[in-house]
């Protein structure tokens, strides 16, 4: 009986300071530490965060902040799901982010995360790292290759978890003169097949004195037979406002606008084709087709044809056909204005106010230069 009590004893005792030991380590730091110096050794200057729970199937980490302090990309929570076999090989479930903050910016041609030491330059000279193809980026370094699009199932499969989705995050884009604010959440999955979902409940560009803003998503699929992401986007409930000082200060230029179309890129190109629509007053509307194509290896080659427009005017339409609008070019460009049924009494009105009366409609084209 004593040597099952001394038994009894130990096994309590042992237990009670394992629980002191779990509860007093600051393995949690510890742990912490290691984290952030596995981030700094894949391209941060500076890692920092805690681990605010751990156990056999899931971590919560809070409070990251990577880069420096001026420089830097915070995120409020990250929870990873795993199996402690699955984990053994460096693989996850899941992963979900609460509160990404991160900035996007252009400066003397290439763009870069704040906080990240690696930027993407546009450089039409260089061909591309052959050995690079699937756009992976070691180190700090700037990468002056093409840009290229993961398209392989074993660019996927070496991908070490199967869910990734973030929630409540801000993305700020900076490139010159235009700027763009990003609330978003997104969702990628990888089996049984890529896909993302990408979503921002109000999205807002601002270039000169102008802003725009909306709801904005975007689904993408990629097929691994034809090597292509594929998909719908939408940008509904646009507003875009002149800013403060302007002759239209803070009015409306169009109601209820909407954009939507489809999307698709592969190894060479992303090309996004799309149709506007909208009201311009109780009585009318305006629609319109555009196609967007971005080469990868050479940027400077992008372009944008509107493929139609048209708009209500004097009691008439205006319209356009198959205009290509330079993108990268700093030159004129021509295009035709179709005039069609437009009422000359309310042109002279606009014009001359009430001194000038006349009946009638006008047709016909207009021939414009644009600098």
């Amino acid at each position: 009986m004593r040597t099952l009590t001394a038994i009894f004893l130990l096994a309590f005792y042992a237990v009670f300071a394992l629980a002191a030991f779990y509860a007093f380590y600051p393995w949690k730091d510890l742990l912490a530490d290691y984290i952030a110096r596995e981030i700094q050794e894949r391209g941060f200057s500076d890692a920092k965060l805690s681990v605010a729970a751990v156990g056999a199937r899931k971590i919560i980490i809070k409070d990251i902040q990577l880069g420096s302090a001026n420089e830097k990309i915070t995120i409020s929570k990250i929870a990873a799901t795993y199996d402690l076999d699955e984990l053994a090989k460096g693989r996850l479930h899941n992963i979900d982010m609460i509160g990404v903050d991160l900035t996007l910016r252009q400066d003397s041609g290439s763009w870069s995360i704040k906080g990240w030491g690696n930027s993407y330059k546009n450089n039409k000279d260089n061909k591309g790292n052959k050995d690079n193809k699937e756009g992976k980026v070691e180190g700090k370094q700037e990468d002056n290759s093409p840009f290229s699009l993961p398209l392989t199932r074993d660019y996927f499969d070496n991908i070490p978890v199967d869910n990734i989705t973030i929630k409540k995050s801000l993305l700020h884009v900076l490139a010159g003169d235009w700027s763009m604010e990003v609330p978003f959440d997104v969702k990628v999955q990888k089996n049984p097949a890529p896909r993302i979902a990408f979503s921002s409940d109000l999205l807002e560009f601002t270039a000169d004195d102008l802003s725009f803003s909306g709801i904005f998503t975007c689904v993408l699929s990629l097929d691994y037979k034809s090597s292509q992401w594929s998909g719908r986007w939408d940008f509904k409930d646009i507003a875009i406002k002149q800013k403060a000082g302007g002759s239209n200060s803070g009015g409306e230029y169009f109601q209820q606008l909407g954009l939507s179309g489809e999307i698709s890129a592969d190894r060479d190109k992303l090309q996004v084709t799309g149709k506007l629509s909208g009201v311009y007053d109780n009585n009318s509307s305006y629609k319109g087709r555009f196609v967007y194509s971005y080469p990868f290896e050479n940027p400077d080659k992008a372009s944008l044809v509107l493929k139609s427009f048209s708009i209500p005017w004097q009691g008439g339409i205006v319209y356009m056909r198959n205009v290509k609008v330079p993108l990268n070019e700093k030159r004129p460009y021509k295009l035709t204005l179709y005039i069609r049924h437009a009422s000359i009494s309310s042109l002279m009105r606009e014009f001359t106010g009430e001194y000038v009366k006349a009946t009638g409609t006008l047709s016909g084209k207009l021939p414009l230069t644009v600098y």
